[in-house]
């Protein structure tokens, strides 16, 4: 899934919490969610990076500038997020501490392309 629908819904989500740690709590937990939801993802092909840097670049001036410079919802972000960074350093230093959870959440099924 690209990344901005993470950074939102993470956001969102933290709007009820009632501290940093609530809202980057409920966005890790959102992210979890959408990711059992059938998506694509990115292909790390010549400009799969490229379009994650954007895509991650859009969702953060989205987030600041709709938080209103709120903790809360800047963490609930940052949760949105969390759960696919950590899985990338995890494939980086080969090591697989949440990826048996991240990766069973994570739906195999495709959308169709319509």
């Amino acid at each position: 899934m690209v990344a901005t629908p993470h950074l939102l819904v993470g956001a969102a989500g933290a709007l009820k919490a009632r501290s940093a740690t609530g809202g980057l709590a409920i966005g890790v937990l959102t992210h979890l969610a959408l990711d059992a939801v059938p998506h694509s993802d990115y292909r790390w092909g010549a400009l799969g990076g490229l379009a994650l840097a954007a895509d991650l670049a859009a969702g953060t001036l989205a987030v600041c500038r709709l938080s209103g410079r709120s903790e809360v919802v800047l963490a609930g972000a940052l949760g949105g997020a969390l759960p696919d960074a950590v899985r990338l350093a995890e494939r980086a230093l080969g090591i697989t501490l949440t990826g048996c959870v991240h990766d069973t959440i994570h739906t195999d099924s495709r959308p169709s392309a319509w």
